[in-house]
């Protein structure tokens, strides 16, 4: 297979408890509560659910056969290497549990930067490879790219995100339960999910108006 490619779309996933808890508790972290939001690698829109109503959401998906079951939501198949709008167009992007299917994940944000605001948000979720939950929640799954809180923190300075940790929970495996303030008594190691809100780097997120 051609590393330079886009593993092939992931079919319609019906998100579980686990993950409507974490968006539940990641989303009221967002500072913007208006503006225009990007969902990459939306598959069937479930996050429009939990933004708030003054926010035109958009998704963005390479899997025809999600995109047709997400009704309600504007959404757009395309390839997000590649994303079809201008230069500094959101003022939010989420891309939660979508770069660990790509081969060139880099790419991916590269384009993110390139169509945030400069005053914009990136929402970023990724399965963590040193926690042992992670590996044995995702264990078989088509994850061609695992990475650590180093490497992926590493990934966004590259690109001019500087970075906050946003979730200290824990899902555990079938379960799914979130530990909330216990988590705090593990190592973030043991984080399954790890989780990050992104500004740019010239930008203090404490100018951003709520």
């Amino acid at each position: 297979m051609d590393k330079n490619c886009v593993i092939c779309a992931r079919a319609p996933y019906y998100f579980g408890l686990g993950h409507s808890i974490y968006l539940n508790a990641s989303i009221p972290i967002i500072c913007h509560k208006s503006g225009f939001a990007l969902d990459v690698g939306c598959n069937i829109c479930l996050l429009k659910a939990f933004l708030p109503n003054e926010m035109e959401y958009i998704g963005v998906d390479i899997s025809v056969e999600a995109l047709k079951l997400a009704k309600g939501a504007n959404r757009i198949l395309c390839d997000a290497r590649l994303l079809p709008f201008r230069d500094c167009s959101f003022d939010v992007i989420f891309a939660f549990e979508v770069l660990e299917h790509l081969y060139d994940s880099e790419k991916i944000v590269s384009e993110i930067r390139r169509v945030v605001k400069s005053d914009g948000e990136f929402a970023v979720s990724v399965p963590n490879a040193r926690s042992p939950f992670s590996r044995i929640s995702y264990n078989g799954k088509d994850h061609v790219h695992w990475f650590t809180p180093r490497s992926l923190e590493s990934m966004l300075d590259h690109f001019g995100f500087k970075y906050s940790r946003i979730s200290n929970d824990i899902f555990l495996p079938i379960l799914k339960v979130k530990l909330g303030k216990f988590a705090k008594l593990l190592p973030l190691d043991w984080h399954e999910l790890i989780i990050r809100l992104c500004h740019l780097k010239h930008f203090n997120k404490k100018d951003v108006t709520a």
